[in-house]
């Protein structure tokens, strides 16, 4: 399973760090960055890896949705 790269960590944790505590999905949480996103796919399991392998601070899953969306809570 692919994992993220340190930059992309790196990224994350600025997107985690200037977002108001909520849920959120994940398009919803990278906003604007979502479209630089090669695979949203492949991108969304390694940060749900990322997430709960505890390499992101202030983040949390929060659950998954019937059409298969991860949802996060940003504290």
């Amino acid at each position: 399973m692919r994992e993220l790269n340190q930059q992309e960590i790196d990224m994350a944790q600025s997107v985690i760090d200037r977002t108001e505590p909520d849920i959120y999905e994940l398009n919803k949480l990278y906003s604007q960055e979502w479209a630089s996103i090669e695979s949203h796919t492949t991108f969304g399991k390694a940060f749900k890896q990322a997430v709960t392998n505890g390499l992101l601070r202030n983040i949390r899953w929060h659950t998954l949705e019937t059409d298969n969306h991860n949802f996060y809570e940003v504290f």
